[in-house]
């Protein structure tokens, strides 16, 4: 047995040393080199494979920003899952929105950070949070072992191809977005009833789409993408075609209101909402309230 002043980690004996009495461990090992910090160099990152529990949700900020979020399992033999929150940003969000789905097996990397909220009673929790940076499938080969899931390194890459092919066959049920792109990064066709997105220029797009699409021009058609002006006169217009979001929010930044049918999202408070629409609302939420009067 080994004596009490020394203890096993692994297969690393390491023995204890009293500083008082300047004893020195002898491990035989050389001490690890000393490194300078420079901005930009890549740390506190993660490398995660796992089963992801809850589905993608995007958002479309004012700022014309866009990003994306879920969360995964990482499973271990013998030990207790772990939860990861995941962020995707830009291009990624609007990939991980359009190919994601509960109980699919992805690889990702990025930064991780930790973060703390306060519930509804409060009470403060602290999660793991992975900024993607890298994200692709993990193809199944073998059986569910010990509650994981075996998997080869053999890891696919993320194409739209399929998209693509869905735009062509049903372009009634695409939005086109290229001429009220708000910046590069906003994608040129919105699927109407999910978050499905696809870009031209992407680099996961097809070589024939561009012909195709030019080819194809006058047969496809693609659902106009109005501007937020031409949406709020829809919604005055037309209010029974809108979902009213106010009252139920997810979050301040989720859309007061929802289009049923093409599913485009308004913000009351947005810079692009013209000054008359808080105007405008009172009076039909005056009427809305007389006629259930």
């Amino acid at each position: 047995m080994l004596p009490a002043s020394r203890r096993s980690y692994g297969c690393t004996f390491v023995a204890e040393a009293s500083a008082a009495s300047g004893a020195q461990p002898t491990l035989g090992f050389k001490k690890p080199a000393v490194i300078g910090w420079k901005e930009g160099m890549p740390m506190n990152r993660a490398t995660l494979i796992g089963i992801i529990v809850r589905e993608v949700k995007i958002k479309y900020l004012d700022s014309g920003k866009i990003v994306a979020s879920c969360s995964i399992k990482v499973s271990r033999s013998f030990r207790e899952d772990s939860w990861f929150y995941l962020e995707f940003w830009g291009d990624l969000a609007e990939i991980a929105a359009a190919h994601l789905k509960v109980d699919d097996q992805i690889f990702v990397s990025g930064s991780v950070w930790s973060e703390t909220v306060k519930d509804e009673d409060s009470t403060e929790k602290t999660f793991a949070k992975v900024l993607v940076e890298d994200l692709k499938f993990v193809k199944q080969t073998g059986s569910t072992k010990f509650g994981t899931r075996q998997s080869s390194t053999r890891i696919q890459e993320l194409n739209g191809e399929a998209l693509w092919e869905d735009l062509f066959e049903n372009s009634g049920e695409w939005v086109d977005c290229r001429k009220g792109k708000l910046n590069e990064r906003s994608p040129d066709f919105k699927h109407v009833h999910s978050n499905k997105s696809v870009w031209i220029n992407s680099k996961y797009t097809p070589k024939w789409v561009k012909e195709r699409l030019e080819k194809e021009s006058e047969g496809l058609k693609f659902i106009p993408n109005r501007t937020t002006e031409e949406r709020w006169k829809d919604l005055f217009a037309n209010p029974s075609a809108w979902w009213d979001n106010r009252c139920n929010k997810a979050s301040s930044r989720s859309p007061d209101f929802r289009c049923k049918d093409t599913q485009e999202a308004l913000w009351i408070n947005s810079y692009s909402s013209p000054d008359w629409v808080k105007e405008k609302l009172a009076l039909l939420d005056s009427e809305s309230s007389l006629q259930q009067e």
